[in-house]
């Protein structure tokens, strides 16, 4: 099997350190019945099966050279709200949540760490830094915890925030 990005990265850079599964398709919030087959093999291929392609031709390259993180680009649905018209995409996100857990407990006790990402655009550099700094296997690197939430909400009324420029 011939895979062109993992020899292009192991050609250009010797290893591959870390593998990040980024691809993503949204939709307008629709009610499931008005979705056409084609609309719903999109959104599944490109959120669930294209990570775990990713993850497979990962795992394969990791196992060989001997270690590596592969981490999963989650969303909403991976941490369990539901929402009215987001049933597709909030699916392939809990099925992707699923799947980087149980390749995680499948790579337990090897040198090849695999975790989730939930990100929010501005804390990218946060992101990263904590990717690079892992060393948990099976680990969810959440930026807006439940615990940040309710402090921002609590806080709210004594902290003015400048939203736009």
């Amino acid at each position: 099997m011939q895979i062109p990005l993992w020899d292009a990265a192991k050609a250009k850079f010797d290893k591959v350190d870390i593998w990040i599964n980024n691809a993503g398709i949204g939709h307008p919030e629709t009610q499931i019945w008005a979705f056409t087959r084609d609309q719903i093999n999109e959104v599944i291929s490109t959120n669930l099966i294209g990570a775990i392609y990713g993850s497979v031709i990962a795992l394969k390259g990791m196992r060989e050279q001997g270690f590596g993180g592969i981490y999963n680009m989650e969303g909403l649905g991976s941490s369990g709200p539901i929402i009215r018209g987001l049933a597709l995409y909030g699916t392939s996100k809990s099925a992707l949540s699923y799947f980087t857990k149980s390749i995680a407990k499948e790579t337990q006790g090897t040198s090849i760490l695999v975790g989730g990402l939930r990100p929010v655009e501005t804390v990218t550099p946060w992101l990263a830094k904590k990717v690079l700094t892992n060393s948990k296997n099976g680990v969810n690197i959440i930026w807006l915890t439940r615990f940040k939430v309710l402090r921002r909400f609590l806080t709210a009324p004594f902290h003015k925030r400048k939203i736009f420029d």
